[in-house]
């Protein structure tokens, strides 16, 4: 949930991290005529029971870092204030 541009947080980017590897998708808005696409992102995980970390591109000038993440659950993503 976006608070200071976007309360959708259209154009923040996730990346997922676990081990030595990446996933990153952006959250972006309908893909054409008359269409929307959920907020909610999902990243099938090659280890179920490692941790993560998760890291939050807000903005150009603002970003979020979470870690050790447990997998196999939903995260209600706030950016933080100023």
């Amino acid at each position: 949930v976006g608070t200071s541009r976007c309360r959708d947080a259209i154009g923040a980017s996730i990346a997922v991290s676990q081990g030595d590897r990446t996933w990153v998708r952006p959250i972006i808005s309908g893909h054409s005529y008359q269409s929307d696409s959920s907020p909610r992102l999902h990243f099938g995980l090659p280890k179920p029971d490692e941790p993560l970390s998760v890291k939050i591109q807000w903005s150009l000038d603002k970003q979020q870092q979470l870690t050790d993440i447990r997998p196999n659950q939903q995260l209600r993503l706030i950016e933080p204030q100023d």
